[in-house]
């Protein structure tokens, strides 16, 4: 055994999966020629070279530098960084330099280019009829760039290239004329050559294996790949260099070769490689983070995409298809828009049939948006990529009203099969995370930048792409993307709901963490009860209690406020509310009642006053309901229990007529955002519940959320919130928990606001984004910044907004890791959302703990939700 260690090298071309099932496969070349920011190739190969070298692999057999001139090249095609040369050399150095920096030995190949090739080399001998000048200009373009940078190693292909050299069946790979010639002496490298495989049978078809092995090392090889008989093969060049046929010389300058790559790398002695965690430490969240920004970076629009896309939020509320054709499965594309806006969804496969043909060309036109992925197809024209005549029918029948979109999760050369009329979105791969991407570029994610990097038709040609500017709309991504742990954030996260179910604190919830305006943790945990039938979904409706202080009555203050329509330094009584003159309330500032300084009773029970006392039972007076609706009780409080009409005259008297406290500071109370509930619909000239649909629900494509669940949604979507056994006596599903909201019709400025996790982070977000969501403006900084700064003279109230508690003589109220800055909520019910625009965190938290009675402490007792919230902090890794 050699005292050096042998070089071990591995085809990893996209990483180890091209080679090793469990190993992580990044985007294939042709995929990466489309991306502008060359960093990211650099990085890819950081990655891959880290990857390999815990795996104890030194030598990697990439990148391909081949140019794809030929689309019909059946063995390069994606494997290609595409046909441009100088797109190809860049992107070859940038990978290159990213494996060496990292002691990794690249490999350019393959010498001197086998783009231009129709036959595979696999299978027999490709002839390559070009002239000395088209192969010094553009085949050998990106080796000349890569020989002057330093490339360690070059692989040769079995190519017969007559100008090279006109023997017959002489592949460039056994042709001195081709290494000593050209790269040796012309392109004057004195790195490493290794042959392509000498098994495959562009060689081997023509020669034995020994005169294989013989003839790659005289024409100038290093290094003989993959031989048929190995022993032969050594046993032919020893032949060879004790008869003179190899001079001593030539054989020395290879093993000095070989030696200095491997001094170059440092690989001096051997290294015991530990097999423990090897998959854990080689899938990396970080790794899967690249991977997932390469196809980010890559997505490329065509055709009419600058008219159609991005798809906005204020579209989701139309009729739309999403179909994916080529798979019989629901597809990551389509996952990934259940997401963001309900959808059908269509599968079918590429041999439709005259009757599917009919079937779905009648169905698809009655929507407004179809949205078509065309998945796993094939890569040749020669079988027309595998599109039936009637696939192709389907899709080209379609008319542009129906606002379609193509996506194409393969080669970019099927798109000869159609025009440009429509908006096209290129993926390139159908890897679920191109899916993912693809989706999210057409929903206004992110800046799409991408270009095609081969010449399809006169319709679609190297370098074309429209730019899309992002929608400021939120996205997902991998934890690692935006610096935090996946798996730090997990197994906290875990830790805390678990204790959490174990105390009873709530039978489920749903959890939300956003970084940088990418959800990285959106996760459902529990039941609805603790008889544990139904599990929690991400489309489950929950009634946010308090929180509607601030998803509704506040960001609608912010709007009316930014459009100079009302002032929060106002007294109450310039808008005229009904007795408010002459009462002690006239002189109270908006602010001060939004921000709890306004010295309001807490809270008042009014429903108490609605009931009575028969033989020893507290029941609903009937002065006051009805089990049926009728013209006076008509206000509906839970199933087949309806109010009287005229207690909500009664609920603002009770208000107006209650007691302030002796003095002006921070007392938490209902009372105030009630009030200011009341200024929005004055103002407004509307209910608040139809003023925030249309302001803010609506235009951002928030369909979860909104007051009186019960008439829009089913059962089935709402989760309960208590079993009441003290005023209406059944489960509460649906209307809202508080019982003021509930008498005044379930809409209130202090509560009565449903919605799930998504929803709520996507306003959060909004507000982060300085008022912006969706290519719409809700309100300006200035707004934001007057509403979430501390009410005077307070060390945590904002105007409407909760923050956190800078007193520290005081229990902090959220996570002592999260900025000053940080606003938000909690609600009754066992909710909260919190965004901190220093660090860009959103974080959502709702569970109904008050099922089955709001008697249930234990959320406030052990404070989960703060200690969920510091999980995300602990799991920063720039903290």
């Amino acid at each position: 055994v050699s005292d050096i260690p042998l070089m071990i090298a591995l085809d990893a071309e996209w990483g180890l999966g091209m080679r090793l099932k469990d190993g992580l496969s990044f985007p294939k070349q042709l995929t990466l020629g489309a991306i502008k920011n060359n960093r990211l190739i650099y990085d890819m190969g950081v990655e891959i070279a880290r990857e390999l070298k815990r795996i104890g692999v030194n030598f990697s057999y990439s990148p391909v530098v081949d140019i794809n001139n030929n689309p019909q090249n059946p063995i390069i095609n994606d494997r290609s960084f595409g046909e441009d040369k100088r797109n190809v050399a860049s992107k070859a150095y940038a990978y290159m330099k990213g494996l060496q920096n990292k002691n990794i030995i690249a490999c350019a190949k393959h010498f001197p280019g086998h783009g231009f090739a129709d036959v595979d080399s696999h299978k027999d001998l490709p002839v390559l009829d070009l002239s000395k000048e088209r192969l010094w200009s553009t085949e050998l373009f990106p080796f000349r760039m890569l020989v002057q940078q330093g490339v360690e190693s070059i692989m040769t292909a079995h190519l017969h290239i007559p100008v090279i050299d006109n023997r017959k069946n002489r592949p460039t790979s056994l042709s001195s004329n081709a290494i000593k010639g050209i790269l040796r002496d012309s392109l004057h490298y004195d790195g490493l050559v290794v042959t392509d495989a000498l098994e495959m049978k562009g060689v081997s078809n023509y020669f034995s294996p020994a005169d294989a092995v013989l003839e790659a090392f005289k024409a100038g090889n290093d290094i003989m790949e993959l031989p048929i008989d190995l022993p032969s093969g050594f046993n032919a060049i020893k032949t060879a260099v004790r008869s003179g046929e190899i001079s001593m010389d030539r054989l020395d300058a290879s093993v000095l070769r070989i030696l200095m790559a491997k001094f170059n790398i440092g690989l001096y002695s051997f290294e015991n490689i530990s097999t423990e965690n090897v998959l854990e430490e080689v899938n990396t969240g970080e790794a899967k983070a690249l991977k997932e920004n390469l196809y980010r970076n890559a997505i490329t629009f065509l055709g009419k995409t600058n008219d159609n896309l991005p798809l906005l939020p204020e579209e989701y509320s139309k009729k739309i298809a999403v179909v994916s054709i080529g798979s019989s499965k629901q597809t990551a594309f389509q996952s990934r828009f259940d997401t963001y806006f309900r959808n059908d969804h269509y599968n079918f496969s590429y041999q439709l049939s005259s009757k599917d043909l009919q079937y779905y060309s009648k169905k698809l036109k009655d929507y407004d948006k179809v949205i078509i992925g065309l998945h796993d197809y094939k890569k040749w024209s020669n079988v027309n990529f595998g599109f039936s005549p009637n696939i192709l029918k389907l899709i080209n029948g379609l008319k542009e009203k129906n606002g379609v979109v193509l996506t194409f999760f393969g080669t970019p050369y099927a798109l000869k099969e159609f025009s440009n009329k429509f908006p096209i979105v290129l993926a390139y791969e159908n890897d679920p995370m191109a899916q993912d991407m693809a989706a999210q570029s057409i929903l206004g994610v992110f800046d799409v930048s991408g270009t095609l990097p081969v010449t399809v038709s006169d319709l679609f040609k190297v370098g074309d792409g429209n730019f899309s500017k992002k929608a400021d709309v939120m996205g997902y991504s991998i934890p690692e993307y935006t610096g935090i742990a996946g798996d730090s954030l997990k197994i906290k996260i875990d830790r805390v709901v678990a204790e959490m179910f174990d105390s009873a604190a709530t039978p489920g919830c749903q959890i939300l963490v956003a970084k940088d305006g990418n959800i990285v943790y959106d996760t459902c945990f529990g039941y609805w009860t603790y008889d544990k039938k139904t599990k929690v979904k991400h489309d489950d409706i929950y009634g946010l209690a308090s929180v509607t202080k601030v998803m509704a009555t506040t960001i609608s203050m912010m709007k009316l406020q930014d459009e100079k329509k009302v002032s929060v330094f106002d007294k109450f009584s310039k808008y005229k509310l009904p007795g408010i003159d002459t009462s002690n309330k006239k002189d109270i500032l908006i602010m001060e009642a939004m921000a709890h300084h306004a010295g309001l009773t807490p809270w008042i029970p009014a429903y108490r006053k609605t009931l009575d006392t028969i033989n020893g039972q507290i029941v609903p007076s009937k002065r006051y309901y009805r089990k049926s609706q009728d013209e006076k009780f008509s206000i509906k409080i839970a199933e087949n229990f309806y109010l009287r009409n005229d207690f909500v005259d009664t609920l603002w008297s009770m208000l107006l007529a209650s007691p302030l406290l002796p003095e002006k500071k921070y007392k938490y109370s209902d009372l105030g955002l009630i009030m200011t509930k009341e200024v929005v619909e004055k103002v407004a000239g509307m209910p608040e519940d139809k003023y925030v649909e249309q302001n803010f629900y609506n235009p951002m494509g928030l369909w979860h959320t909104g007051y009186n669940p019960w008439k829009r949604f089913p059962k089935s979507m709402l989760t309960p919130a208590e079993d009441d056994d003290y005023w209406r006596h059944q489960i509460v599903q649906g209307y809202v928990h508080d019982m003021w909201a509930a008498m005044l019709g379930g809409v209130s400025g202090h509560a009565g606001l449903f919605s799930n996790s998504r929803d709520l982070a996507r306003i959060l977000q909004m507000i982060i984004n300085g008022g912006n969501y969706g290519n719409k403006h809700f309100f300006s900084f200035p707004t934001i910044y007057t509403f979430t700064t501390r009410y005077r003279n307070s060390t945590r109230r904002g105007i409407g907004w909760d923050m956190k508690e800078l007193d520290k003589s005081k229990n902090c109220n959220i996570s002592e890791l999260a900025s000053p800055s940080t606003f938000g909520h909690y609600g009754f019910t066992g909710t909260c959302v919190w965004a901190d625009p220093e660090n860009n965190i959103v974080y959502v938290f709702l569970s109904n703990r008050t099922f089955p009675t709001m008697k249930n402490r234990k959320m406030y007792k052990y404070n989960y939700r703060s200690k969920i919230q510091s999980a995300i902090y602990e799991s920063l890794k720039n903290k």
